[in-house]
């Protein structure tokens, strides 16, 4: 669910996360990566935009995927902070956070949100990075391509964007694929589902409220319901086919989620 939160608030298709974590943990699995790191790129691709949840920052909305009038997160804010929850998140993969952070870091050192580059971005964000380029072109709603332009868009951008070694390993990797890339993968840490996502993020926040310099269990904290944000509940329940109780689900995560980001702090 939190897959598909994700990709309402990007004003993707829902599902575009969730094939993006199947291919990349299928890609690390290929690439001859621990049941863990499989793990962690699973989860990374599943949660990579998350922090979208954190509200808009932007100084103008950017097409379907705006937050509100005030416009979405920049990007490299949304890694932070999805990173910044993954971490906080315990019984996660080791790695998953980093995977997240720096999935969008480029090899030139033009990407976000570090300015990493070369052997300095690890290579299963920088896996991701390639894996969420190849799901964004072939399902581009404007002018989707088949695998192999997909391909050919990657491999333009090869000793900028991406890594010459994993674009080649990620090339013959579909190939040998072409039509099980985004199959489910084998994955012998699962992510969690939404019932325990959700009390991680109950828990930290009560936490940290009760531990604050000045702990109070009077703290209220009001999340202003938009209908942007309506719209995102009701799109994301209607196409997984959630009933009135999965809905109240999807709108206690975003609640969640935006709590947490408020009460925990900017991440650095």
């Amino acid at each position: 669910m939190y897959s598909a939160v994700g990709d309402a608030f990007a004003g993707r298709r829902i599902g575009f996360g969730r094939r993006r974590a199947a291919l990349a943990a299928n890609f690390a699995r290929n690439r001859g990566r621990d049941d863990e790191a499989v793990a962690a790129s699973w989860v990374a691709g599943l949660l990579a935009e998350i922090g979208l949840l954190a509200g808009p920052k932007a100084d103008k909305p950017e097409g379907e995927g705006a937050l509100e009038e005030a416009g979405p997160l920049a990007t490299a804010d949304v890694a932070l902070h999805a990173a910044h929850l993954v971490a906080a998140i315990p019984g996660l993969p080791r790695g998953a956070a980093d995977i997240v952070r720096w999935h969008r870091e480029h090899d030139d050192g033009t990407g976000v949100p570090d300015g990493l580059r070369w052997d300095g971005i690890p290579a299963d964000a920088a896996a991701l990075g390639i894996a969420h380029a190849f799901v964004a072109a072939v399902e581009d709603p404007e002018e989707p391509r088949d695998a192999t332009e997909a391909l050919f868009g990657i491999a333009a951008e090869c000793g900028r964007a991406f890594r010459i070694e994993l674009v080649r390993a990620f090339r013959e990797f579909i190939a040998s694929a072409p039509d099980r890339w985004d199959a489910a993968p084998e994955v012998a840490l699962p992510a969690p589902d939404r019932h325990e996502l959700g009390t991680a993020l109950s828990t930290i926040t009560n936490d940290t409220i009760m531990g604050g310099p000045t702990p109070n269990s009077s703290t209220t904290i009001t999340i202003p319901w938009t209908p942007r944000l309506d719209g995102v509940t009701s799109r994301v329940a209607t196409e997984l086919g959630l009933d009135r109780d999965g809905a109240a689900d999807v709108k206690s995560l975003i609640i969640l989620a935006r709590v947490f980001f408020i009460v925990t702090g900017a991440p650095a």
